[in-house]
């Protein structure tokens, strides 16, 4: 084999060896059982205290060694009064250290995987920890199962929220 056809076979392999490493980093992230856009099932959840939003979309997108977490929210404060739709968004990695959040009463939140199904989000306001979520995605990957226990200055609350792979 002369020196041109061996240059040539050696940049197919290389190309072929790139784009594999490419294809199964994106399958990775691809079989991360949480990303992806879940909707809430009402009829299924329970918040304690209510009421229940009216609607909640949540969409989680890799990014780096962690997740960007965009939550719509429509509330309606049962007065008659529209409240609209609030927007929360941050982006974290699953190492427990503090991340800013943006359009939460929050300040910061950390995660950390649990296991491959199972993620914990601590919130905190000035420094204290006064929120934890449990995230739980079914064997299946079609139902997302978000358990709160947190504290604000209206007392203590939880929420049990089931949302839908959309």
């Amino acid at each position: 084999m002369n020196t041109t056809a061996r240059r040539a076979s050696l940049a197919s392999a290389i190309a072929v060896t790139l784009i594999a490493l490419a294809g199964s980093a994106a399958f990775a992230q691809a079989r991360d059982p949480l990303m992806g856009t879940w909707k809430l099932n009402r009829a299924k959840s329970s918040f304690n205290p209510g009421p229940a939003p009216v609607s909640r979309t949540m969409k989680f997108e890799p990014a780096g060694d962690g997740v960007r977490h965009h939550i719509e929210t429509y509330v309606n404060n049962g007065s008659g009064t529209d409240e609209g739709v609030h927007i929360t968004q941050y982006t974290a990695a699953f190492d427990g250290k503090d991340n800013a959040i943006h359009g939460s009463a929050l300040d910061t939140v950390s995660l950390k995987r649990l296991n491959p199904r199972s993620i914990e989000r601590t919130g905190k306001v000035a420094g204290a920890a006064i929120e934890t979520q449990t995230w739980n995605v079914s064997a299946d990957g079609k139902v997302l199962t978000v358990t709160t226990r947190g504290s604000n200055d209206d007392g203590d609350y939880s929420r049990v929220e089931v949302f839908e792979r959309q």
